[in-house]
């Protein structure tokens, strides 16, 4: 396996595991994930400065028993390590900007639409889904390399979010909508609230307190270095958002808002980082 696989692969790992962690989600619900299932959303009220949820539509999958669309989401983590949407836009900058993959071919939205996130290794397969063992396999070769033994490893990350909120004293009716638990069949088809005590608790803030805020956000980069990532994206915004409202394709139009975000999150995260670990080139 060549570097570049090698660090697709990593990167690729590292959202997955840290997503799923942050959001309660189960190992399908990853694997099943495409691009149009993922947009971001400006959440109210919950400290200073921006508050941007990463949401996912979760309307697949063998827990879905009403075919519903169901909404996951994370917020940006206090600590950059621990940041779910750090990864994300870590893994997407790879994927889009240093791999043969490029960014989607937009025009169709056949060419676009079963794009998986987390996507098998061959370009040539990019829309099927990986398959469970590939996943597992995955798994457990990281937790290997970190030395733990442990059962159920593509659920592992899905419990330790709830047992880390019980810990730090989020009540249960609060921590039960993270994993989509105890939902009814009238919850299940209208529901649209997001979880956000348990979102903003896996951001590592208080529970109680709506005291949110990432200090590394205080200084936003220049837009000169922002169209260094996703060359051309703002184009492709203004393009599709300049349509009337019958001829707008909001699923693309919600992508490249999201691309735009994370342009943004990379550059602020990314210096956080290089501080941390200033011999890594």
């Amino acid at each position: 396996m060549n570097e570049t696989k090698k660090l697709h692969n990593a990167l690729q790992d590292e959202m997955s595991e840290f997503n799923i962690r942050a959001m309660s989600l189960r190992g399908e619900h990853m694997r099943m994930l495409e691009f149009p299932d993922i947009f971001v959303d400006n959440i109210e009220g919950q400290g200073v400065g921006e508050c941007k949820a990463m949401i996912f539509v979760l309307n697949k999958g063998k827990t879905n028993q009403y075919g519903k669309q169901q909404f996951s989401a994370t917020l940006r983590h206090r600590d950059v390590l621990q940041c779910p949407q750090s990864k994300l836009g870590l893994y997407l900058l790879h994927r889009f900007d240093m791999s043969r993959e490029g960014l989607p071919n937009f025009e169709d939205p056949s060419l676009w639409y079963d794009l998986k996130l987390y996507r098998r290794a061959s370009l040539r397969e990019k829309m099927q889904e990986v398959a469970y063992n590939t996943h597992l396999n995955s798994v457990k070769t990281t937790y290997r390399a970190c030395r733990f033994k442990v059962h159920k490893q593509t659920h592992l990350m899905r419990g330790d979010s709830i047992r880390h909120a019980e810990a730090v004293g989020l009540d249960r009716e609060k921590r039960n909508p993270m994993g989509r638990w105890g939902m009814g069949s009238m919850d299940n088809c209208y529901a649209r609230s997001l979880p956000i005590d348990g979102m903003r608790v896996m951001a590592g803030f208080h529970p109680d307190v709506k005291n949110y805020r990432i200090f590394r956000d205080d200084i936003d980069p220049p837009d000169s270095l922002k169209k260094m990532i996703f060359p051309g994206v703002e184009f492709l915004f203004e393009e599709e958002e300049a349509k009337s409202e019958k001829d707008i394709n909001f699923a693309k139009l919600q992508f490249l808002e999201m691309l735009l975000y994370l342009r943004k999150v990379i550059l602020q995260d990314s210096c956080r980082l290089q501080s941390i670990y200033p011999d890594h080139k």
